[in-house]
């Protein structure tokens, strides 16, 4: 038994370190946990007084299983979904990285929110601040994630339940009304066959006002 890192084809180490033991079926198990010695040992620790008192076998699986594998259950199984390729698949690469090796039963509150609050301060590609719609977004691909976990039992519970204040709370729509200014420089922006209609719904439906809704994004159903 024991903890290690591999070496790449440069003879270097990785930054990745495992543990190295035998199951009491005898089986050899190799582990990758994560850049941390320390929680290696901690889970090799783990493991060797599970096996002395005869409850190694009883581990629950997402004390054994890791952020990643649950990641690459899921991808494989909505790729093909639209939602996907919309906005998914440009996701994983920073749950990957955030998240990674670290064991399911490690993810709790603390560390959604400490996620939540490293995406709010982290900038858009364009420079811009991310705002609390985007971020909100994010945790919903992450929630949804968990909640195919705890269907296949990857996870006894998600760490999401009861957890709304997770999410920011932004309003749904957006509402602006039209100046006058704006109203009649609109009408005499319009097409001689457009003006009519555009005066009748101006005068007659909003009395001199016209709104705008702005819908929220789309967010994977659960």
């Amino acid at each position: 038994m024991g903890v290690f890192k591999r070496k790449n084809k440069d003879g270097k180490e990785g930054d990745i370190w495992y543990v190295d033991f035998y199951d009491p079926s005898g089986k050899r198990v190799i582990k990758a946990i994560g850049p941390s010695k320390r929680e290696a040992e901690a889970y090799l620790g783990k493991v060797k007084a599970l096996i002395r008192e005869g409850r190694f076998f009883d581990i629950k699986k997402e004390n054994r299983t890791t952020f990643n594998e649950l990641l690459d259950a899921y991808v494989e199984k909505v790729r093909d979904q639209k939602y996907f390729n919309t906005s998914v698949k440009y996701f994983i690469p920073i749950l990957r990285e955030h998240f990674g090796n670290k064991l399911l039963s490690e993810i709790g509150y603390k560390e959604l929110e400490d996620f939540r609050d490293k995406r709010k301060e982290t900038p858009t590609i364009y420079g811009t601040e991310r705002s609390e719609r985007t971020v909100n977004l994010e945790m919903a691909i992450l929630r949804h994630i968990f909640r195919k976990g705890l269907k296949w039992r990857m996870v006894e519970k998600n760490p999401f339940d009861n957890a709304d204040d997770l999410f920011y709370k932004v309003r749904n729509r957006r509402e602006r009304a039209l100046t006058e200014d704006e109203v009649k420089r609109l009408i005499e922006a319009c097409p001689p066959y457009l003006k009519p209609i555009v005066i009748t719904g101006i005068y007659q439906k909003f009395r001199k006002r016209i709104f705008f809704f702005v819908n929220p994004p789309q967010i994977p159903a659960g």
